[in-house]
This record gives C-alpha cells, structure tokens and sequence, in this order.
C-alpha cells in the first residue's frame, strides 16, 4: 500500500513539474531560436529554394525553420544527403529513385562509369525515405537542333547530347531514356558541362551540343531562356514562311510571297529564283500575275498595292487610297484593271495604266479579306470577316448578291471559270458553293480540322483545291461535293493552294517555309521548295541551326506504362507565344513529379515536426503565377501537393493532415505559440499528452475523493470558529452566573470588546449567516447584562 501510495505521490509531483516548467516558459517572453530542419534543397534552377522561402514563412509561427545544406545540389546528390544522414529532408526529382531500383539500369558498367556513390544497395537505401507528397510537375525538356524528322531520341544515336551534370536527377533519367532507345553511352559526346548563357538569338543556344535535356519546372529561367530562343528561331521561320504562291499564265514560273516583305519569283520546275521584288514596309499578302505574265500586282499591310515587271522585278507603280491594310490584289482578265481587298472594309478598283481609282466598292460591315474577278470581268466577289460574301457588278460597284451561310469569317472567294459558281472559304473549318447568279448555297465542303484558307478551281471548273490550317490541302469534286484526294506533307499551317493553268499541277505553299507541287493525276508530291535562301532551295547549314523541342506524343503513353514515374503533358499550340505560335502545334512532353522525402528514422523520432512541415505543405501549394506575374505552364489549381507517390512510401502522419487540412487540435494550438513556448514543449505534448493523461488516472483516484471532502471540511472550519466564539462566551456568560450569587467579582468589559471584534471577523459560508449573525447577538446580549451589573456595582 505505501509503495503504491509513494508511486502515486512521484507522479503527481512530476505532473506538478511539468505544469511549473510550462508555467515557466510561458511568463518569459521573447523570440525563440527556431527548431531546424535541415534540408537538401538545391538544383532545379532555384524552384526548390523558393519552395524553401514559402514552406518557411509558414512555419516561422511553429519555431520551425528549413535550413538549406550546403552541400545540396539537386538530383542525385540529394538523395545522398539524405541517405548519408546529413539532413533530414530532400527533395528528390522524379525518376531517380525508380532508375536505382532498376536493377538492368543499374548495371556494372553504369555503377562503374559513376563511381561508388552508385551500387545495388540503394534500393534497401531507399525504403528508409519517407514522402509528404509530390509537390509539382517537372517536365522533360529535350531541345534539339535538326528538323522535325529528327523528332525521336532514337535520332540522337552517335551526337553530342547535354544530358546534365553527373549528379543530378536529369543525368539519370536521360541516362535511362536514352538506353531504352538503344543510344549509347559515349565519354566523348554525353557531355554534362553547363549549357551557354541565353542573351538571345544564341547561334549556339545548346552550346556544342546537338540536343540538351533539362528536367525543370516550367517557370525555371532556363527553360523559359531556351523557349524564347525557340520562339525567336521561329520567328526567323516566319520571315520565310509562305503566305501564298500563284502560277503564271504559262505555269512556268511562280510569285511566291514570303514573310520577309518580299514576293520571288521562282522557276516552277527547278525552283531556281529569277526574281525578287523587294520595296514593301510590310508584310506582302498576296501576288498574281498579269493575264500576259509580264507584271505581278502585290498586296501589303503597308497600305498599298504595287505594280512590278515580273522578269526583272524593278518596281513600276504603286496603288494608294485603302489607308489600311491591303489583303489581296487581282488583274481582271484584260490586264486593264486591278481590284484590291482592305481592312477599311472596302474594295478598291484601278485603271493599271493611269494608276486612277475607278471604283470604290462598299457595303461591308468588317475587313474585306478577298477581292477578284470573274473570268469575263464583268463581276467581283469579295469576301469579309462579317462572314459574308458579296458579288458586285465590275463597272458600277452595283451590290448584286450577298452570299450568307459561313459562321466564320469569309477568308477567300473564287468564281468557277465559267462564271456560274463560287467558292468561299471560311474560319469556319467549310468551303461552300454557292450559284453566283442567285447567290444560293449548292455546296458544303466538309473535312478540314481547321480553318480553310483559300479555294481555287480547276481550269476546267470540275475540281476544287482548298488549303487549311490542319496542315494539309484537300481535292473536291464540284458536281458532287466529294472529297477526292487529301494532300498531306506540310508540317505547319497550308496558306494557299492553286491549279497550274493546264490543270496538271497544284501548288501548295504553307507555314513550315515550303513551297510544294503535287501530280493531279497521282496526287503525289513532285517538288518541294524552301524559302531559306536565295535560289528557293533548302539551306542545309539553315537547317542544322534550327531549335526544335521534342514531341513525345506518339510514344508518351508507352513510356507511362513502362516507368511509372513518368507522366505526358500537353503543350498546346501558342501556350508560349503568339504570331508566330510557340509552339506551332500542341507538344507532347514527359514529364515527372517532385517529391519532399524525409529520413524514416528522424520521422519516427520526431513526428509533431513532421506534422508541421506537412502542414507547411498543404497550406503553401506551388503558385500559379511567376515573378513576372505570368501563368506557370501546366499548372493546375489543387492538383499539387499530392500523396500519390509512384516512388517513396507516404508517412502515415502525412495522410491524415491531407485529408483534413489541420493538425492535431493540441500541436496546432500550442506550437504556433512559439514566442512564449519552444516547440519542444509543444511537440513533447503532442507526443506525450496521451501518456500523461494516463498516468494522470493513479491520481486522480486519490484527488477526486479528497476534492469532494473539500466541501465538508471548509463548512466544519466556518462552523468550528463560530462555535470556539460561543464557548469563550459561554465562559463569560457563567462568570456572570457566579458573580451573581455574589462568589467572584465582576468580569471587565475588554474582554467582551475583544471576543466582538474577533468574531466580526470571521468569514463564514451564506448557509451559516444564521448562525454568525446569532452569533453576535448573543455577544451583544452578555454585553448588556454585563453594563447592567456594572452599573449596580457602581451604585
């Protein structure tokens, strides 16, 4: 029994410490030292400190801070860190931890070529890492210099590739892609030196190398460098994208407009240049040959329309007056007039000799994009963004038929050669034909997955050509409306597809800097000219200096299944820039997830501090915007911190912080009052609060009693001091007795005066007022008796 008694008696006394140590800390006042968690923190181009920077300003409340090691430098080095215990969290990109499990990646040969910090062991290694979840996307960036047929890593066999310093996680997971695409390993060309500064048009932007993996997020300075020399490669491309190509009368030569201002005129056969027509301050829009072929009238976003010698391409006159962009230009078929298209909403015709306006043709209600003539020129159409189309009689600029039905923009119009039909193109992704006497619809041509740029017929009026933004030109049959042939070979946007004047050739000119002529009998290509140089043929040294970035979306899917860490994002079409689009088609990129992992045994011994670094990354996903206050590429509001964890084992003092987004209700009020309280205290309650509360129990058994005699005793201590009072008076009262008989003398008044001041004194419970109040009375009542027997003394 006094075992138990003393037992119980060292816990109480403990509690009672602890209370004081609390007690104690809580009354001093002052800024505590924060508890340090150190951390691997380097690489990703800075993107992991500035996850540091947040995670602690979070927790600068709990007395937690993150301390970067110094010794961190991303990648693999981290996880070496973490693994040699020299810090208790890291984070560790995707990948690294599925390429060292890998027992065919982690060959001998591998471990050799690495060094010791490599070997079999890292996959007992790694099952002592803890995750508290993926925190945000890093894409693969594999940028290369080529074409686009160069689009597979399987091209990059035998080339100086940059796959990133030996110790990061972008060395690794190059190293694995790569094999899996039977790329070997060369000393002499897997380089792994810092890529060159970007200060813009880089002519090296790789540096020596032909291809260059980065493994970073999207807002990394690197990545978003390399994306602006890849938009300012392709702007280099557009100056020489083809907007359009027409045939001359005799389909001998061709007046190709570049995006470089100028309009050259090629040999339709060799593609040998004969001609350049420079003198436009901006972009050329269209060129058509004369009815002869000896001059060639241009369109310009200048404001002007030009008149040019097609053989020597001296310049010859210029057409004012739209005051606004001019969209296409077109000779009527006596070569005596020109008809041009504008932006002011207008169409204007002129007399080609005086250089006179003759007509002005108005009636639309937004940009007209298309003006021509009808083969005996009696007629123009003329199409606009109000989405109609319009024919108009050619010597009055009388409006004879307005053509309604496109939903979209009207971007191109044409009269059959016999002048009964036309065809429109749209925004809309259709052509439609229509009878160019009533201006009703006969025809919608249907098929392209994008918008249909320009329509021509065939000499014959029996076939239609239309070219499309879905990067490819299409062959319809005009009595049917059929599709008859799909001419597919452009890698960009198809501007302009036309017959040759005999009907056996078609020319297709598009964004991807080509110029192409196809058989119509075979529909087969039969020629193909770049607009890189002078003579309209390919430059190969041009083409090697081209940047593209790898476009993984024929195999993203496989490479998912077979390495689960990794995952496909979609780049869409223009997500970094507009006009030109960067990129110019969507993008497909693999793509692999950062993960904050934590030592297992640090964990385990130290649980409220991984609960509050949790905390720390629920509360603080990635941003949606950079410093620029620019979107983040791939960013997805909440889908970022995760648990789902393809590499580590998830903590289970991470998952439920997850799901409730708090912590414990003890740790999270009593850690965040760092100021007054170190967090150890807070963390030894969070840890300890359900041992304390049992050996609390023991006492309790002796307290609980003993509180409820509490009660009782203090009214038996009122009680007794009235009842003390009452027996000294009682006392008094019986000297009174006896001195009445005449045995004593008579009793002093002090003493009554002392027992009234004592007993007015007392502090008595409300249930026992009757009593003190009887209390004083009576001592009122001897006091009476004992002045009435002074005063018969004194007598």
């Amino acid at each position: 029994m006094r075992v138990r008694l003393l037992s119980w008696l060292f816990v109480g006394a403990g509690v009672v410490l602890l209370a004081a140590f609390a007690v104690f800390n809580l009354i001093r006042i002052g800024e505590r030292t924060p508890v340090p968690i150190s951390i691997a923190a380097g690489g990703a181009d800075g993107a992991y400190q500035r996850l540091v920077d947040r995670y602690n300003a979070h927790l600068k409340s709990f007395g937690v801070e993150l301390v970067p090691h110094p010794e961190s430098g991303g990648g693999f080095s981290n996880i070496q860190l973490l693994a040699g215990k020299k810090v208790q969290a890291a984070f560790v990109s995707g990948g690294i931890a599925g390429a060292l499990r890998d027992r065919d990646f982690l060959t001998d040969e591998r471990i050799k070529r690495h060094g010791a910090e490599w070997n079999q062991a890292w996959s007992v290694k790694l099952d002592n890492f803890l995750s508290l979840g993926r925190l945000l996307y890093e894409p693969i960036w594999v940028f290369y210099l080529g074409s686009p047929d160069s689009n597979r890593l399987s091209s990059l066999e035998g080339q100086p590739i940059n796959i990133g310093a030996a110790d990061s996680g972008t060395h690794t997971l190059a190293s694995l892609l790569l094999d899996q695409n039977n790329v070997h390993f060369s000393p002499s060309l897997w380089r792994d030196e810092p890529l060159p500064e970007l200060k813009g048009r880089e002519t090296k932007p790789l540096g020596e190398s032909r291809a260059a993996f980065l493994q970073l997020p999207a807002d990394s300075p690197r990545v978003l460098g390399l994306l602006k020399e890849l938009a300012a490669h392709s702007q280099f491309d557009k100056n020489h994208a083809i907007k359009s190509a027409a045939f001359s009368p005799d389909g001998k030569r061709l007046a190709v407009v570049l995006g470089d201002k100028t309009v050259r005129i090629w040999d339709a056969k060799s593609g040998h240049q004969i001609a350049v027509l420079r003198g436009h301050t901006d972009e050329v829009n269209d060129a058509k040959f004369s009815p002869d072929g000896n001059l060639v009238i241009t369109a310009s976003d200048d404001d002007t329309a030009q008149l040019w010698d097609a053989a020597s391409g001296n310049h010859i006159k210029t057409f004012l007056g739209s005051g606004d962009d001019v969209n296409s230009a077109a000779f009527s078929p006596d070569g005596t007039r020109v008809v041009a298209a504008s932006d002011d909403d207008m169409a204007r015709v002129w007399d080609v000799a005086t250089g006179q306006q003759l007509i002005l043709i108005r009636g639309h209600e937004d940009d007209v994009c298309t003006a021509v003539f009808s083969a005996d020129g009696a007629r123009i159409v003329t199409g606009s963004k109000d989405t109609t189309a319009r024919i108009w009689d050619a010597a009055s600029g009388r409006e004879l038929a307005v053509l309604r039905g496109h939903e979209k923009d009207v971007l191109s119009a044409a009269f059959s050669p016999d002048g009964m039909q036309v065809v429109t193109t749209s925004w809309d992704g259709t052509a439609r034909m229509w009878d160019a006497t009533t201006g009703r619809l006969t025809a919608v041509l249907k098929g392209h997955e994008g918008p249909v740029r320009s329509a021509s017929f065939s000499p014959d009026g029996k076939q239609i050509v239309t070219a499309s933004w879905d990067d490819t030109a299409r062959v319809w049959d005009t009595s049917s409306g059929n599709e008859i042939a799909i001419l597919k070979g452009h890698a960009d946007d198809v501007n302009s597809a036309a017959f040759s004047p005999d009907g056996t050739k078609i020319v297709t000119t598009s964004k991807d800097t080509t110029t192409r002529v196809w058989d119509t009998k075979t529909w087969e290509q039969v020629a193909n000219f770049k607009g890189d140089d002078e003579a309209g043929q390919p430059d190969a040294q041009s083409q090697r200096s081209r940047l593209y970035l790898m476009n993984f979306k024929d195999e993203a899917d496989a490479y998912a299944i077979r390495f689960p860490f990794l995952s496909k994002l979609e780049l869409p079409r223009g997500a970094i820039n507009f006009e030109p689009d960067i990129p110019p088609e969507p993008v497909t990129l693999l793509a692999t997830t950062m993960a904050l992992v934590v030592d297992k045994e640090w964990a385990q011994k130290n649980p409220s501090m991984v609960r509050v670094l949790t905390d720390a990354v629920v509360h603080n996903p990635p941003p949606a915007f950079d410093k620029s206050h620019k979107p983040i590429l791939f960013h997805r509001s909440g889908q970022f911190p995760s648990l789902d964890d393809p590499e580590f084992a998830v903590s289970s003092l991470a998952t439920p912080i997850y799901k409730s987004g708090e912590l414990p209700f003890l740790l999270a009020h009593t850690a965040k009052m760092s100021r007054y309280m170190p967090f150890g205290v807070a963390a030894f309650l969070d840890e300890h609060a359900g041992t304390l509360l049992l050996s609390l129990i023991p006492v309790l058994t002796i307290l609980v009693p003993l509180i409820r005699t509490v009660p009782g005793i203090y009214n038996w201590v009122a009680r007794r001091q009235i009842l003390y009072w009452y027996r000294r008076l009682q006392v008094i009262e019986r000297q009174l007795d006896i001195e009445a008989k005449g045995e004593h003398p008579h009793i002093a008044m002090p003493e009554i005066d002392m027992i009234d001041a004592a007993a007015s004194k007392i502090r008595v419970p409300l249930n026992y007022s009757d009593q003190y109040y009887e209390l004083l009375s009576h001592i009122d009542l001897v006091r009476q008796r004992l002045a009435a027997r002074s005063a018969l003394t004194n007598v």
